[in-house]
C-alpha cells in the first residue's frame, strides 16, 4: 500500500505536456513505418496536429475527443493550446517522473530496457488471463521502476511477470 501513495503523490507532480512529445517518438521507434501502416497506424506530424489544435479550439471551455488517440500528438496540441487559453502560457513546470501506463505493450519500459542496459530492466511479459489474480498483484506492485520512472495498469503485468485481465481456463470451463 506504501508504494501505491508514493505512486500516487508522485502523480500530482507530473507534467504530462512535458512528456507527451516523447511518447510519440517511442512508437515511431519501435514501431517500424511499414508495420504501422499495415495495422492502419500513421504517425501524424507535430506541426500538423498543432495546426489542427490551434483551428480546432477557440475558447477555454472547449471539449476535446480523440478517439483514435494513436500516440497522443493531437491530444498534446489540444491540451496545449486550451493551456494557453486558460492561462496564458506555453509550458508547465518540468515534471518530476514519467508513468508507464501504456498498457499491455509497456511501451516506455521497453526503451528503457533496450536504451539503458545497465538499470538491469527485464520485462518478463504478462502470464495468461486470470482477472482476480491479476488486478489483485497489478494494484499490489503500481510504484516506482527506477528514480523519475513508475509503472500503472497492465504495463505493471509485463514488468513484473503477472496474470493479465480477461477470464482464466478454469472459468471457461464452468461457463460450458
Amino acid at each position: 500500500m506504501e508504494s501505491i501513495n508514493e505512486f500516487i503523490l508522485t502523480l500530482d507532480n507530473i507534467r504530462v505536456i512535458e512528456i507527451a512529445d516523447l511518447v510519440g517518438y517511442i512508437y515511431e521507434e519501435l514501431i517500424p513505418p511499414e508495420e504501422r501502416h499495415k495495422l492502419g497506424q500513421f504517425y501524424t506530424p507535430p506541426a500538423i496536429c498543432e495546426l489542427i489544435a490551434k483551428w480546432a479550439i477557440r475558447k477555454q471551455d472547449d471539449l476535446i475527443l480523440d478517439p483514435g488517440v494513436g500516440s497522443g500528438g493531437f491530444l498534446l496540441w489540444a491540451y496545449r493550446t486550451l493551456l494557453k487559453l486558460k492561462t496564458g502560457k506555453d509550458t508547465l513546470p518540468a515534471s518530476k517522473a514519467v508513468v508507464d501506463a501504456t498498457g499491455h505493450d509497456a511501451e516506455l519500459l521497453k526503451v528503457l530496457e533496450k536504451k539503458n542496459p545497465s538499470v538491469g530492466l527485464k520485462l518478463l511479459g504478462e502470464r495468461s488471463a486470470y482477472s482476480e489474480l491479476g488486478e489483485t498483484k497489478v494494484v499490489e506492485t503500481t510504484g516506482k521502476v527506477v528514480d523519475g520512472l513508475y509503472v500503472a495498469g497492465m504495463a505493471v503485468a509485463a514488468l513484473k511477470h503477472i496474470h493479465k485481465m480477461g477470464p482464466h481456463i478454469q472459468q471457461y470451463a464452468s461457463i460450458r
